[in-house]
């Protein structure tokens, strides 16, 4: 995904996952971990298995990082995005 694309992505994103915290009571952190491995079992089918190929697990790091990197700024937005909710009321 391009970075533009990925920022104008995460407000919308910020608000779904601050919505799931609240129904499921975890923290962001489990949140995070649970999605970024949903979505990367999804991505990359050997890596339940262990099959991975060394080009296939370099680029499930990097992957890895930037789906995380994605998610940490969804959920730092997502108490502002809550204060600006409050605001408008």
């Amino acid at each position: 995904m391009p970075l533009s694309d990925r920022q104008s992505s995460i407000p919308e994103f910020a608000r779904t996952l601050h919505d799931l915290k609240d129904l499921m009571g975890t923290s962001s952190q489990e949140i995070i971990e649970e999605l970024a491995f949903q979505i990367l079992m999804n991505r990359f089918p050997g890596l339940a298995s262990g099959t991975l190929s060394p080009a296939e697990e370099t680029r499930l790091r990097r992957e890895a990082d930037e789906l995380t990197d994605f998610l940490c700024e969804a959920m730092d937005l997502a108490p502002s995005l809550e204060g600006g909710k409050d605001a408008q009321h």
